[in-house]
């Protein structure tokens, strides 16, 4: 009877120090996994797609040309499968209205409804070199919104949602709750261990 269970016991330790075994190594595999990939945070795939023509659209002082950069980014955020239902939030509960694809998609058209305003003014009223001037400052303003100064000093383009929803969807080992979730299977897989092997004292 007593070799019996301690036969049996013997072998609930041995499925519980594979069980940990298992979920350390897969763990750890995992984060392996993130590390590698959080090298592509800026992809240059999405960069091609989408954030040149974004820059572009910076660095010149041209609405048409602003226009044109601003409409082949949006084509390029289509052409990655960054659908109005995406995010750059992983949990649903997390996701607020600011960071889906569908205010990204509002926000850059409405940029792009600014180019088209810049572009219609007419040119012989008086007020056209002001009005031309907010317009366009707006527009600078929308694409990129620059605060603070020297090492303090954020940037904010106006395609930060998609890129975030791109890794996410394509690369979504940068999320940082997926980090969370291998940590706890990594932590999960040590207990399991010590409970296994702790088991093999008695």
């Amino acid at each position: 009877m007593n070799k019996s269970i301690h036969k049996d016991k013997k072998g609930e330790t041995s499925i519980l120090v594979v069980i940990g075994a298992i979920l350390i190594v897969l763990g750890f595999a995992m984060v392996a996994m993130s590390a590698i990939d959080v090298t592509t945070r800026y992809n240059p795939e999405y960069k091609n797609a989408v954030h040149t023509y974004v820059d572009q659209a910076y660095w010149t002082n041209d609405p048409v040309a602003q226009k044109e950069n601003l409409t082949m980014a949006v084509a390029g955020m289509h052409s990655l499968g960054l659908t109005d239902g995406m995010s750059w939030e992983l949990f649903n509960w997390n996701q607020q209205t600011s960071e889906s694809m569908k205010a990204q998609y509002g926000q850059m058209n409405a940029i792009i409804a600014l180019c088209d305003k810049a572009i219609n003014l007419n040119q012989s009223d008086v007020n056209y070199a002001f009005n031309y001037a907010q317009i366009t400052t707006q527009i600078y303003n929308n694409i990129c919104a620059k605060s603070g100064s020297g090492d303090s000093a954020t940037t904010n383009w106006c395609d930060e949602v998609a890129q975030g929803a791109y890794m996410l969807n394509m690369h979504p080992w940068n999320a940082w709750q997926v980090w969370i979730v291998l940590i706890a299977l990594v932590g999960l897989g040590i207990l399991v261990l010590i409970v296994g092997l702790s088991m093999s004292d008695y």
